[in-house]
């Protein structure tokens, strides 16, 4: 599909943070705002890129989801092996 010379708005809702992140951004690539994004955006072709941002951006969720809780019923008497 040819998509040279066409464009489509995109927008986002962000925090105070982000929006700084942004700008700083921009002002070191010396672009506006659309084309840092952009410029981001066009990164994600590289496998390895969105690979580093996955591994730099990973937050652990603070609990366990309810699907791996568990409840203790009697006292621990031997090693936990994965299986």
């Amino acid at each position: 599909m040819d998509t040279k010379g066409k464009s489509e708005i995109v927008s986002a809702r962000v925090s105070p943070q982000t929006a700084v992140a942004i700008d700083k951004l921009a002002h070191r690539w010396h672009v506006d705002r659309s084309r840092t994004l952009c410029r981001l955006a066009e990164a994600a072709d590289s496998p390895e890129v969105v690979a580093l941002v996955e591994q730099v951006t990973f937050q652990r969720e603070p609990t366990l989801p309810k699907s791996r809780r568990y409840r203790v019923v009697s006292d621990f008497k031997d090693a936990v092996r994965d299986h």
